[in-house]
C-alpha cells in the first residue's frame, strides 16, 4: 500500500517539474526536496537517486536505488520511458494506474473498518465478560447454593478446561494472526490463488479485479513497446496471484508457438464476448493497443460496480451480526441474573 501511494505521488512530482521544462536530474533533485511529502526513508533513496545522476549514471542505474520502496512494474516502465525518450507518456500513464490503484485500496479498508471494529469490540466485550463478570455471578449462586443454569455450565466448562478453554480463545488469534502475517505466502499457493476465483461472489470481484489488473498492465506495457512475451508477463505479476502466473506462461508458450496474442489469451482469460470480438478485431486492424486500453477500463468500472453492490450489502449484513453479538452477548449475561432473580423469589 505504501508503495502504491508513493508511485502515484513521485509520478505527478516528476510530472510537474518535467512539464516545466526540466530535466530528469533537476527533476529529481526538486522532488528530493519536498520533505513534508516524503519520509525520511524515501527521501534519502530520492536523494541517492539524484546524486547518481548528478554524477553521469544512467536513468535505469540510478533507479536501482528506489528498487525496495517503489513497485517494481514502476521502475521498469520508468526506466523504459527515460530509455526511450516517452518519459513524460511513461509518468502519466503510471500516475493514472496507482493513483486509481491507491483509491481502490483505501475505499475498500474504509467499507471494512466498521465490520472489523465491531468484531473487535465483541470479542473483547466477551473477554471482560469471562473474566470479570461470571465470576462474580459464580460467587453469588455459591453463596446462596444455587445451581447454575444449563448455558453457564457449560460455557464455565469450556473456559475452565485446560484444553479446550485455551484452545477456544487462541484459535481465532492464531487463525486471523496467520492470515495476515503469511497472506503473501497463502497467496502464492496455486490452489488457494486458484481458489479466490471460483468462491461466489467473492470469485467474481477477484476474477474481475484481477483481469483489469492484467489488462491495464498489458496496456501500459505495450505502450511502451515492449516484446509481447515479457509484456505478459509484467502484466500477470501484477495481479499477484499464482494462478493466473502459471497460466500466463502457457500463453506466452503458445505465443511462442506461433498462436495469436488474443487465441492464446482466450484459453484462459474470462472475459465478455463482446470484449473478445473488439480484442480480435482490433488485433486484426492493428489496433489491439486501444482495445486493450478500453477492455482495461471496461473491467476497471464493473470492478467499482460489484464493489459497490458487494459493500452495500455488507454493511446490513455486518449490522445483523452485530446485533445478534449483543443479543447472545445479552442472554449469556442476563440468562443468569434472572434465573438467580426467581430463585430468589422462590426462596423468600
Amino acid at each position: 500500500m505504501k508503495k502504491i501511494s508513493q508511485a502515484a505521488k513521485l509520478a505527478q512530482r516528476l510530472l510537474t517539474y518535467l512539464e516545466g521544462g526540466f530535466t530528469l536530474q533537476q527533476a529529481a533533485k526538486f522532488t528530493s526536496q519536498e520533505t513534508k511529502s516524503w519520509d525520511r526513508e524515501f527521501r534519502e533513496k530520492l536523494k541517492l537517486f539524484n546524486y547518481d545522476l548528478e554524477k553521469g549514471y544512467s536513468p535505469e542505474e540510478a533507479a536501482a536505488r528506489l528498487r525496495k520502496i517503489l513497485p517494481d512494474f514502476f521502475l521498469e516502465l520508468f526506466i523504459l520511458g527515460a530509455t526511450r525518450g516517452t518519459l513524460v507518456e511513461a509518468l502519466y500513464s503510471l500516475k493514472d494506474y496507482y493513483e486509481y490503484q491507491h483509491k481502490f485500496i483505501n475505499r475498500l479498508k474504509e467499507k471494512l473498518y466498521y465490520p472489523l471494529i465491531s468484531l473487535v469490540i465483541f470479542i473483547g466485550l466477551i473477554f471482560l465478560m469471562v473474566y470479570f463478570v461470571l465470576p462474580v455471578l459464580l460467587s453469588l449462586y455459591d453463596d446462596l447454593g444455587l445451581e447454575l443454569p444449563k448455558m453457564l455450565k457449560y460455557l464455565i466448562f469450556i473456559i475452565s478446561h485446560p484444553t479446550i478453554g485455551r484452545v477456544v480463545l487462541i484459535t481465532p488469534l492464531v487463525i486471523f494472526g496467520g492470515c495476515y502475517f503469511f497472506r503473501k505466502q497463502l497467496i502464492s499457493q496455486v490452489k488457494i490463488a486458484r481458489l479466490l476465483l471460483v468462491i461466489p461472489i467473492i470469485g467474481r470481484f477477484f476474477t474481475s479485479h484481477y483481469t483489469a489488473l492484467f489488462l491495464q498492465g498489458l496496456y501500459l506495457n505495450l505502450k511502451t513497446g515492449r516484446e509481447i512475451g515479457r509484456s505478459l508477463e509484467s502484466s500477470a505479476l501484477l495481479t499477484g496471484n499464482r494462478y493466473i502466473i502459471l497460466r500466463n506462461k502457457e500463453v506466452i508458450k503458445m505465443i511462442e508457438g506461433g498462436e495469436s496474442l488474443t487465441k492464446s489469451l482466450k484459453k484462459w482469460l474470462p472475459l465478455d464476448e463482446n470484449c473478445w470480438d473488439m480484442l480480435v478485431s482490433g488485433e486484426k486492424a492493428g489496433k489491439l493497443l486501444e482495445m486493450t486500453d478500453f477492455a482495461g477500463n471496461y473491467y476497471k468500472k464493473a470492478t467499482e460496480k460489484m464493489l459497490d453492490k458487494t459493500l452495500a450489502k455488507i454493511e446490513p449484513i455486518s449490522i445483523l451480526l452485530l446485533a445478534s453479538m449483543v443479543a447472545f452477548t445479552a442472554l449469556i449475561l442476563l440468562n443468569p441474573i434472572w434465573s438467580l432473580f426467581n430463585n430468589l423469589t422462590i426462596l423468600f
